[in-house]
C-alpha cells in the first residue's frame, strides 16, 4: 500500500513485518496465546487482496467495505501519454483511454467515522490480480466511476 502524501514518499506495506508487529500489539478481537504467525498473517492478507482485486475490477463503482473503507479505479486528472515496451518488441500505449491513467486506490475510515488519508494501491496488488485484467477492460472500453462523495457521505454524523 502506498499512503500519498506530497512531498514525501511514505511507503506502507501491509504484508510486511511493521504491520504484522501493529497487528500483534494492537488487535482486540483475538486470542493473544493462538496468535497467527507472520505466514500466515500474510496468507490472510493475500487472499483478502486477492477477493477484493477480482471485485474491484469487475464492479463500475469500487468495493465498499463498511467500517473499513472504499476501493476504487481512480483516473488520474491529467492526460499523460505512456509508451511500454514489452518483450519481443509489442509496444503499447494508453491512447485507447483517451490518454488517461488510473490507479486501483483506497479511502479508508478511521474512529469516529472520519476520512482518512487516501491511498494510492498500485503496489499493493500483483499484476495478475489486478494490473492484467484491469488493462484488458480500460482498453475494452469499461468506465470506471469513484463514489467517494456517496460513501463519504454515509458516514457523516447527523448533528440535527
Amino acid at each position: 500500500m502506498r499512503n500519498v502524501i506530497i512531498g514525501k514518499k511514505n511507503k506502507v506495506s501491509i504484508n510486511g513485518q511493521s504491520a504484522y508487529k501493529h497487528y500483534k500489539e494492537n488487535a482486540k478481537h483475538r486470542n493473544k496465546e493462538n496468535t497467527y504467525t507472520h505466514a500466515d498473517y500474510s496468507k490472510i492478507i493475500t487472499a483478502f487482496y486477492r477477493k477484493v482485486a477480482r471485485d474491484l475490477v469487475e464492479n463500475d463503482g469500487g468495493v465498499f467495505l463498511k467500517n473499513l473503507g472504499y476501493f476504487t479505479v481512480l483516473r488520474h486528472p491529467k492526460k499523460q501519454v505512456v509508451k511500454v515496451q514489452y518483450k519481443g518488441g509489442k509496444e503499447f500505449t494508453n491512447t485507447k483511454t483517451n490518454n488517461y491513467l488510473y490507479s486501483p486506490s483506497f479511502f479508508g475510515f478511521g474512529k469516529g467515522r472520519t476520512l482518512l488519508k487516501f491511498w494510492l494501491m498500485d503496489r499493493s496488488f500483483s499484476s495478475t490480480h489486478v494490473k492484467k485484467p484491469l488493462h484488458k477492460k480500460l482498453i475494452s472500453g469499461k468506465i470506471y466511476k469513484t463514489f467517494i462523495s456517496t460513501i463519504y457521505g454515509l458516514y457523516q454524523t447527523n448533528k440535527n
